[in-house]
């Protein structure tokens, strides 16, 4: 009789951790993808998030910072604009696409230039989300992406 209170008392455990709920009053931030592993000049980088959010009042901007793998520099710190018709609801959940070129092109920021005098430089991303009751999400960073000297 104990052995099989103990083995339910396990199993309800186990069922209820399978279960936890992924919406959280902090915002909740994931890397999917990048568009390419390499970006070419000229050329655009798409990157792609997924976030939740328990009360879905995410902010209007998302925090991004470029780091160069080769000489340790931060060659972009910047918020990046969101959609302004995000809705708020309970439970949200989305991707945020965040656009750069690497041409001269006013429809996407640009991506920057190499900054450790190389051909190329091997970088990686790192995100953080806010919402507007003060919330912010832990810092995610992406896996390298190469960035092709113009």
């Amino acid at each position: 009789m104990r052995a099989k209170i103990l083995i339910v008392s396990i199993l309800t455990i186990l069922m209820a951790a399978c279960n936890k709920d992924q919406f959280t009053t902090k915002p909740q931030l994931t890397f999917e993808s990048f568009s390419t592993d390499i970006v070419p000049a000229p050329g655009q980088l798409e990157i792609t998030l997924k976030y939740t959010d328990k009360e879905g009042d995410i902010q209007d901007t998302i925090y991004v910072e470029r780091r160069s793998v080769n000489c340790n520099t931060d060659t972009l710190r910047a918020f990046y604009p969101l959609p302004s018709n995000v809705p708020e609801v309970k439970n949200a959940e989305g991707k945020i696409v965040i656009s750069y070129s690497h041409a001269p092109d006013f429809t996407f920021p640009d991506i920057g230039e190499p900054t450790c005098g190389t051909a190329a430089d091997t970088c990686i991303y790192r995100f953080a989300l806010s919402d507007k009751a003060g919330n912010t999400s832990d810092t995610i960073s992406s896996p390298p992406l190469i960035i092709i000297k113009r």
